[in-house]
């Protein structure tokens, strides 16, 4: 009977030690041409919420983050609802300036490589292009359900390649 209490608890040993060493791995990595490992590329996925107030604010889908995490090269954003004031989903638009600390004020492109400005519930970002540099990329305008919020400028999108 010792003996086979003793395997018992051994496995049950080796089995917890399996499932921790799993759920304790880092994030998968990729390799980048400078031959340093890079975390694989994210989808983030967002979902913007109006109060009241109509100030709104940036949350992922399961209601985390108040702002979007650094995006890097490969990473890309999903602007999955806005949810109106009185908790039902409305339609999003998402929409970035023209121009931005000199620079181009969306990091995104298109299918052809050209600036994209503006996004609606369910559009995917893609990646963001090669040559924009690393900042802040604040909202211009942010609409739930055709109505402004007061805050666009607020959630953004943070670029760091």
């Amino acid at each position: 009977m010792k003996g086979t209490a003793l395997v018992g608890t051994l496995v049950v040993a080796v089995v917890a030690f399996g499932v921790g060493w799993f759920l304790h791995q880092p994030p998968s990595l990729v390799q980048v041409a400078d031959g340093h490992p890079k975390p694989a590329a994210t989808t983030f996925k967002v979902v913007d919420i109006m109060d009241v107030h109509n100030s709104c604010k940036q949350l992922n889908s399961t209601g985390g983050f108040a702002k979007l995490p650094q995006l890097g090269a490969g990473d890309s954003i999903t602007w999955i609802k806005g949810i109106a004031p009185g908790g039902g989903s409305a339609p999003l638009v998402v929409t970035f300036p023209q121009t931005s600390n000199g620079h181009i004020g969306t990091p995104f492109v298109d299918g052809s490589g050209n600036p994209k400005f503006v996004f609606h519930d369910g559009d995917n970002s893609g990646s963001p292009g090669s040559s924009v540099p690393n900042d802040v990329y604040l909202y211009e305008s942010l609409t739930i359900g055709g109505t402004a919020c007061t805050n666009p400028q607020d959630p953004g999108v943070i670029i760091e390649k």
